[in-house]
C-alpha cells in the first residue's frame, strides 16, 4: 500500500491500534492514541516518540516471544495463566522485560503528534494481522 508504514508491534488493541511501535518516517517510533474525555471515545491523533535501535531490537524480541505464547494459546496448547511467554521462552522475557522497563513510556517532550489510518491484511485476529499505517498532519 503505497505511503503506508509498517506497525510492528500492538501492544494496545481496541477497535483498532492504540499502543504500539510502527515506523513514522521510516524509523521506529512508539505511537500512543489520544482519548478525548469531551467525546469519551478514542481519536484518530497519536503521539509519536523515536526510539533508538538498541530499544526498538529488544522491544520486538519481547514482542516476538508474546507471538509465539499467543499463537500456541490460540491452539490450545497454552492456558490463559501460562502468558505471556511460553516456559523455555520465559527466562529471556523476562529479561526483556527488565531491560526495556519503562523506556517505551511516551515522554511529551520528545513526542509529536500525528494522525493515523491503520490497514491490516483482513486477519481476524489483530496479534498476526500484517498492519500497516498512514500518518498525516495532526
Amino acid at each position: 500500500m503505497p505511503d503506508t508504514e509498517r506497525v510492528y508491534t500492538i501492544f494496545n488493541y481496541y477497535d483498532g491500534p492504540r499502543e504500539g511501535i510502527a515506523d513514522f518516517r521510516g524509523k521506529p517510533h512508539v505511537y500512543k492514541c489520544q482519548f478525548s474525555e469531551a467525546d469519551d471515545n478514542w481519536t484518530d491523533i497519536y503521539w509519536l516518540m523515536e526510539l533508538d535501535p538498541a530499544l526498538f531490537a529488544l522491544a520486538r524480541e519481547e514482542y516476538e516471544i508474546f507471538l509465539k505464547w499467543r499463537a500456541e494459546f490460540d491452539r490450545g496448547n497454552a492456558k490463559l495463566d501460562s502468558g505471556p511467554a511460553l516456559p523455555l521462552d520465559r527466562a529471556r522475557f523476562a529479561e526483556l522485560k527488565a531491560a526495556v522497563g519503562n523506556r517505551l513510556d511516551l515522554i511529551c517532550e520528545r513526542s509529536l503528534a500525528q494522525r493515523a489510518r491503520f490497514f491490516s491484511d483482513g486477519s481476524a485476529d489483530s496479534t498476526v494481522a500484517v498492519w500497516r499505517v498512514k500518518w498525516s498532519a495532526a
